[in-house]
């Protein structure tokens, strides 16, 4: 009988050790379970967008990978059954509950404006307004509530400069219902501003006010001026507002943040940051009070802080929650209002070309910090100023051939000439696209530059059957930054009514994986940070999105289903960010 005891201690002792963690098991501090987890950790999809041999799709459908993730100090342990997980579940690990949504890597706005956001409490929206009067309108009515004291100034925008440009508005109806109020309305895509008299004096303007090299100030046939500012000439506008403080700004972007946050973004890239948010970003960060990562890019119009960091280098703060390794440059205008700079003249404009002045103090400043190791990523709509990255990039190459390891990229790389796609694969150049732009732009922008040209416009499948590498964001607040609606553009290439029905240039669509993609690990590489972010692996930093939609599943059989998507939770470093009720 002590035999026989001694073999079923034994055995009680074989099965209690299976069940519980090994001696020396890493104790997670969290575990999210309850969720169907898309980890991204197999290969990238072929050029024509067929899934790796390695991928969770099989006879056309997707299946989760895992339904637990264990986290241990921000970062991901492993990623499995909720059974295999629990062997990381110690007394004091928080059990989160993804309450069966579905779980992707974090996403990642790779072109944003994230100030725009929260620009202002009081900011009016006039977005989606068709003309003047409806957007009058809107004005009324946001602020007809409001105690307005004379000389206080009515922010606002959204008018689209692109439907508007053969109708502008003039300042005539502002200045008669907001008399002693200056009224500054931004454009959609901020190369334009709408205002009021009491703007135009308050700025200082009048008929002898020049235009400036890169912009023009609209006027009515006796040389007054008629209210509408384009391209530099309404950014020297914006500039005679009442200046912010700091404090002032840390408030504004952190509650922009936590609006990307509750939106499921995990990290954003703030495409031009001038002294004021880069000094609000530092302190916050000194501060750790960061909901989101920021990949800053410095603002090359602000020469003093150009040069600033042009000395310090390329830095990632401690924390690993700010980045600034980029700078954010332009060579042309936009679409909209015919200042994107194209090799021939526009269809609708024979005699226009976009642009046109000397980039040499622009060049300049774009050589000093590629020099000194920052990744240049510049704003290029037309063709001309597409060619014109590759010509900037092979002069520095030149100098020092280790640049090209930088990834530098064209922001928005709208139209590309034909005969340019192999030069951007040699000089290792990101195309960094919006999806909200073809979802939004062509019936207007076809006029622009006719069906031929457009043939090269947001060919996002050509660039990815030439080798070129594709990063998403959605630049906002000039467009919306729904996640849902970023990767439906990406699939559909249509808008949110599903117009065109085969999509604007059907051929050129993404799969519902490459739309994520986009938006997680190949963004992710455009901020150099693919080996932290974009993907759900051990080692990796665990932040993370929950949403409502199977995305790779609903994007390849109902994508319009992903328009009605919401986020259920979002993880930053393994802590709950955002959290919907």
């Amino acid at each position: 009988m002590k035999k026989i005891s001694s073999i079923l201690m034994a055995l009680l002792l074989v099965a209690c050790a299976e069940e519980q963690p090994p001696q020396n098991q890493i104790t997670a501090d969290s575990i999210l379970h309850n969720g169907k987890v898309y980890s991204f950790s197999w290969g990238d999809p072929d050029a024509e967008g067929v899934p790796a041999s390695d991928a969770p799709y099989s006879n056309g459908t997707w299946s989760p990978d895992g339904e637990a993730i264990a986290i241990k100090d921000g970062n991901i342990l492993a990623i499995g059954s909720m059974a295999e997980m629990s062997a990381y579940q110690g007394e004091n690990t928080q059990m989160i509950d993804a309450k069966g949504g579905h779980v992707y890597p974090g996403f990642v706005d790779a072109h944003s404006h994230i100030r725009g956001l929260i620009a202002n409490e009081k900011y009016v929206s006039i977005t989606g307004a068709a003309n003047e009067d409806e957007a009058i309108q809107m004005i009324i009515e946001a602020t007809k509530d409001r105690e307005l004291a004379p000389g206080e100034w009515i922010l606002g925008g959204g008018w689209d400069e692109g439907e508007w440009m053969n109708i502008l508005p003039t300042e005539k109806r502002l200045s008669e219902l907001f008399p002693d109020n200056p009224v500054l309305m931004g454009g959609e895509t901020g190369f334009g501003v709408w205002g009021n008299r009491a703007a135009l004096v308050a700025a200082g303007f009048d008929r002898n006010t020049e235009d400036p090299d890169k912009g023009t100030f609209t006027r009515y046939e006796d040389g007054e001026l008629s209210g509408v500012a384009l391209d530099e000439a309404g950014r020297i506008w914006r500039r005679t507002l009442p200046p912010e403080t700091v404090e002032e700004r840390k408030d504004t972007l952190h509650k922009a943040m936590n609006v990307m946050a509750s939106d499921g973004f995990t990290m954003t890239h703030d495409a031009g940051t001038a002294s004021l948010s880069m000094a609000a970003f530092e302190s916050l960060d000194a501060e750790k009070n960061m909901p989101i990562r920021i990949y800053a890019m410095v603002d090359r119009a602000d020469s003093k802080l150009v040069d600033e960091w042009t000395a310090k280098g390329p830095k990632t703060f401690p924390g690993n929650m700010l980045f600034v390794r980029s700078m954010k440059s332009g060579l042309d205008g936009t679409l909209g209002v015919r200042s994107a700079r194209f090799l021939e003249p526009y269809s609708d404009a024979p005699e226009h070309s976009g642009l046109d002045e000397n980039w040499t103090k622009q060049i300049g400043q774009m050589d000093q910090m590629i020099q000194a190791g920052f990744q240049i990523n510049t704003h290029a709509i037309g063709d001309k100023a597409n060619r014109e990255i590759l010509e900037f990039l092979e002069r520095n190459y030149a100098i020092n051939p280790e640049l090209r390891n930088l990834r530098h990229r064209s922001e928005h790389a709208s139209v590309v000439h034909p005969d340019d796609y192999p030069r951007w694969v040699e000089l290792n150049v990101i195309a960094s696209a919006q999806p909200p732009y073809v979802s939004e732009d062509p019936p207007w922008a076809l006029s622009r530059i006719g069906e031929e040209r457009a043939k090269d416009m947001y060919a996002w499948r050509k660039m990815r059957r030439y080798g070129i590498r594709l990063a998403f964001g959605s630049d906002l607040s000039s467009y919306d930054h729904n996640i849902f609606y970023g990767i439906y553009g990406a699939i559909t290439r249509a808008n949110k009514e599903g117009y065109p029905v085969e999509g604007f240039l059907p051929e050129e669509k993404l799969t519902a994986e490459e739309a994520v993609r986009g938006y997680t690990n190949w963004a992710a590489y455009s901020a150099h940070v693919e080996n932290n972010v974009g993907q759900l692996k051990p080692g990796m930093w665990a932040d993370i999105a929950v949403v409502d939609k199977d995305i790779l599943n609903v994007g390849t059989t109902n994508p319009s289903d992903l328009l009605n998507g919401e986020v259920m939770m979002t993880l930053v470093n393994g802590k709950v960010v955002f959290e919907r009720d």
